[in-house]
């Protein structure tokens, strides 16, 4: 997914990536190669964001960017992805600076599935 993030009065696209497992190097690798490809068209990828919001032009900085994952936490609760160790990682270091992790508790009785909040873990 793709969104429209804020801050201060600049507005940054935002990659999100949403997932019902946890596979830190899949979900990076899919961000990073996402934004790659994104950034090929970046003066027009912009242009669609602020055709899109009705937001200038302007004020829309592509290089702001952030990376987002969203995934269940852990089962076992101990299994914490660090943004800040990841971004370590030689592989993902272009995600420095943009990297955000969220996690949301898993249900225990399946329902609707609209039911879990995600909660901001980390970013890097």
């Amino acid at each position: 997914m793709i969104a429209l993030g804020s801050k201060d009065g600049r507005y940054f696209p935002v990659f999100i990536e949403l997932k019902a497992t946890r596979s830190f190097d899949r979900v990076m690798t899919q961000l990073i190669d996402t934004h790659r490809e994104v950034a090929k068209v970046d003066s027009d990828f912009v242009e669609m964001l602020a055709g899109g919001t009705g937001k200038d032009v302007s004020s829309i900085a592509f290089d702001e960017y952030k990376l987002f994952v969203v995934w269940p936490k852990a089962k076992s609760g101990k299994g914490h992805a660090s943004a800040t160790k990841a971004v370590n990682n030689t592989r993902f270091e272009s995600a420095r600076g943009h990297l955000l992790l969220g996690e949301f508790p898993i249900p225990e009785v399946a329902s609707d599935g609209f039911d879990s909040v995600v909660g901001f873990v980390e970013s890097a």
